[in-house]
Order: C-alpha cells, then structure tokens, then sequence
C-alpha cells in the first residue's frame, strides 16, 4: 500500500522542488524591460497610453502595455526589497504551481492513491527540461493562473461540494481573471480552458457554473485600462504567423535547438494517449482535461513557449490515468522508492542545464552591455540607440534618458519594422540609411555576432562615429556630435580606433 499522507507529501514535495528549480540569478533581458516599463508607471503615477520609450515615429504613438499590473508590481518590489526579493516571490509562485499540480491528479484519479508520487515523479522529470520557462518574467503568471483556474473548475464539477461554496469559488475566479487580464496576455489561454470544460459539463450540474465563470471572464477582459482592446490587440498578432519567426522561444522546434525541446513533448503526448481511456471514461472532468491535453500538446509542437505547459499540466493526466493500470499496482509499495529515483536522475539531469541559467540569488550582468549603458547615461546627451532586441531591452532598463529604435515590444512595432532593423546589421546600404533616417547617435553592438560584423565594420571605417567603450560582449560606437563634456566623454570625444586592436574587456 501507499503511506498514509502520501498525497500530501507529494504535494509539499512537489512544491519545493519547483521552488528550488527556479531559484536562479535574474538575467534575462527581457525582466529589465518589463521593470523599465513599471519604473515609468510608477513616475507617472497613471497607466501611459502612448510609448515613451522609442522614437521610431515622428511622434509618439499609442501603445496597450498588456502586463502593466506585473510591471508596476514588480518595479515596486525591485525598487523597495531589490532582486532577490523579486527571485523569491517568482520561487513561491513556482512552488504554489508545483503543489497545484499534484493536487489536480487527486480529481483526475478519484481518490486512488498512487496518482500523487507518480504525478512527482514526472514533473520531477520534466523540470530540467521546463526550466528555461522559470524566469522572471510575465510568464509565471501564465504558469500559475491556469493551476488556479483548474483547481477550481474541479470543485465547480463535484456535486459533493455545496451551492454556496461553489459561488464563492466562482467570485474568486472571477477576480482571479481581472488579476490575469492585466498581467500577462496569457488569459486569453485561460478563456479556451474555460470553453474546453464549459463544452463538457453539458447536461451536468456543473453546466451553470462553467457557464457563470465564461460570463464573469469575458466581463473581466474589459476591466483594464484599455478596455476590450487588450484581448482583440492580443488575438490578432497571435494570429500572425511571422511573429513566430522574430521570437525564438515563439517559434517551433528547430535543428538548432536543444533535442530535449523536441524529445520530451513527444514522450509526454504518448503518454497521454496511453492514460487517456481510465481518466476520460471516470468522469466528465477527466474527459475535458483530456482534450485539454491534447491541445497542449498541439501548442507546444507549434511553439516552444508551450513545451513547459505541456510537461507540467499533462503530468497530473498520465500519472492517473497510470495508477489506474492493473500492472501498476504492484508499484504502490515502491511509490517513494520511485519518486527518489526521479529526484536523482532529475538533480543530475539539472546540475548540466544549470551553466545556463544557474543557481541562487542575485544579479548575473555578464551577458549584456550593462557597462556601455553607464558610459551613454553619463556621457551622451539625449541619446537616440540602435541595438539588437534583446540588448534594448536591457538598454531600456539601464539608460533612462535613452530612446530606442526597437525594443523587445515586438507586436508593437510589428514584424516589418522588426524585420527591417534586424535585417540591417548586414546590410551596410541599408544600415546607413536608418543611422541618417532614424537620427540614430548610439549603437550598442554585439561583437560575439556574426550577422553583427557588417555593421561593426561600417561604424569603424566612419570618421563621424567614435568607438566609446568596448567590453567582453558588446562595443558602443557614438556619433561624435552627441557627446556632453561629462567625465565619461573624453573617450567618447577620442579618435577613430580599430575594433580589432581594442582589448577584450575594459
């Protein structure tokens, strides 16, 4: 037999596993645009509906940020605690997550009790390969809020649970969706989950339910500063396929990605072929959670930014639809055998992805042009850069005074101008055209970069731009009429020098 409290345990278990899976330094450029944009909410004291951070038009033009609410949240904690603070609370959102998830196996196997350590033992398996979703970023909303919303879909279709609890799950639910709305551009995920179950609580007594929870959704998509805009902006550069080809993690999986991205959603979506029968024909729930399954599976094959939803939600699914096998019973008194031996190929799996995110608390700048970004603050008056995505985004965060070309908002600028921008660092023609058309008097490049070269060389070969500063990662080329005289500027002001006989770090 299964220990008593085993349930439970694996769910704690389950918790700090996922806690401690996203304990890692803040790096990622993408957490310093979205505290660049909190810093202005906050200065502002109002939600801007204009961008104030580029000059790629003449004038400013309107801009919907979809996660304002978790920008100006996790300024304020970065501001008044620092980052470590902000790593914390983004480790107790994975560890609710983690916890949910456990639970959500209990519903789905009607109270048999190996669903729980089979259900900690694949998420421990699937942690290393999910991890590079942990970061601080919007996206942990987009993790969590789906757990929450299906916990609480469980307890709307179980006839045990009273009338008058269920209208509360249902408010809270309902305030749960305006959190979401204003937070990550993800809610409109949880809208199709909500349609899934809503469709097969027909003839149910949950059916009301499902039904009162779509109602409050769709009212609370309008409870943001930009109305119902935020969810039509929102579905129609999803619709759009070139986006999928600006953005990395947007798009599906490639040769040049890491095999496990490919390997480990198909191994889960056999799985859940394999778990469908028991759990689907147990009760409507599971039949809807299948479905669920299915889509997730089909997301995460068109884009990578679903591979994690799909090893983490699936879980729950496979781990009862196994324990309801005949040939697994034999296995229930080895349960805790079996979640030690995942927690040990899962540790060993983890300790070889870990050079890539790492481990622990604290700030890693070693990636990114944090030391150009103090000598354009300090030393270029008004500066006007042109960078790749990902460094705007830094730069965004780190030269307040700055205005960027493109920045990491890509529905914002579209996949044109993104394209455009992005195509000029190897094309010198084109290059010069948006230094001149842009007024563009800073360029941050990447030297690590092949398709940087180009424009590396065009900047060196020009007697009106001056090499400024180079550091291991990146060189910062200014125009020589944009410095200020202020004590960073003498090397701004200095003559032509060859990138090539500049040291690699300064």
């Amino acid at each position: 037999m299964v220990p008593r409290g085993t349930g439970s345990w694996s769910a704690w278990a389950s918790g700090l596993a996922f806690f401690l899976a996203g304990l890692f330094p803040l790096f990622n450029a993408d957490a310093y645009g979205h505290l660049a944009q909190g810093r202005q909410i906050i200065a502002l004291g109002r939600v801007p509906e204009i961008d104030l951070f580029s000059f790629w038009q003449p004038t400013p033009q309107p801009w919907k940020n979809y996660e304002w609410a978790y920008d100006g949240a996790t300024w304020l904690v970065y501001d008044h605690l620092g980052a470590n603070a902000l790593i914390l609370l983004k480790c107790l959102a994975l560890g609710g997550l983690g916890y949910l998830l456990v639970r959500l196996s209990d519903r789905l196997a009607r109270g048999v009790d190996l669903a729980a350590p089979l259900t900690l033992t694949a998420l421990l398996l699937a942690l290393p390969v999910a991890r590079f979703r942990f970061t601080t970023r919007p996206q942990i909303v987009g993790l969590l809020l789906p757990a929450v919303l299906l916990v609480g879909i469980a307890a709307l279709y179980e006839e045990r649970v009273s009338s008058r609890r269920k209208a509360w799950i249902l408010a809270g639910l309902g305030l749960l969706h305006i959190t979401w709305v204003n937070a990550h551009g993800s809610h409109l995920f949880g809208v199709a989950i909500t349609l899934i179950f809503v469709a097969f609580s027909l003839r149910t007594s949950a059916f009301r339910w499902m039904i009162g929870l779509l109602l409050l959704q769709v009212a609370a998509t309008g409870c943001t500063p930009f109305g119902f805009s935020i969810a039509t902006d929102a579905i129609s550069h999803v619709l759009r396929p070139e986006y999928r080809e600006l953005v990395v993690e947007w798009a599906a999986w490639s040769p040049k990605d890491p095999l496990r991205l490919l390997a480990a959603p198909i191994v889960t979506a056999l799985f859940v072929l394999t778990a469908m029968r028991p759990v689907t024909r147990a009760s409507r729930f599971g039949l809807a959670y299948g479905v669920f399954c299915v889509l997730l599976s089909v997301m995460a094959f068109r884009s990578m930014r679903f591979v994690a939803h799909q090893l983490l939600f699936c879980a729950p699914f496979i781990a009862a639809g196994l324990s309801q096998f005949p040939g697994f019973s034999a296995m229930r008194r080895g349960a805790i055998g079996l979640v030690g031996v995942a927690a040990a190929v899962s540790t060993l799996w983890m300790l070889q992805t870990v050079p890539a995110l790492g481990f622990g608390l604290g700030e890693s700048k070693r990636e990114y042009p944090w030391a150009s970004a103090e000598v354009v603050e300090e030393g270029v008056e008004q500066p006007r850069m042109l960078a790749s995505i990902q460094d705007s985004w830094l730069l965004m965060f780190a030269v307040p005074s700055g205005r960027l070309l493109i920045d990491g908002r890509v529905p914002y600028y579209g996949p044109e101008m993104i394209q455009r921008v992005s195509r000029s660092f190897t094309d010198p023609r084109l290059f010069a055209d948006q230094l001149s058309g842009y007024d563009v008097n800073t360029v941050v490049i990447d030297h690590t970069r092949s398709d940087h070269i180009v424009a590396t060389e065009y900047l060196s070969s020009r007697e009106d731009w001056a090499l400024a500063f180079i550091e291991d990662g990146h060189s910062l080329f200014v125009r020589r009429d944009a410095s200020t005289g202020d004590r960073k500027s003498t090397r701004l002001n200095s003559s032509h020098t060859d990138i090539s006989r500049m040291p690699s770090s300064a």
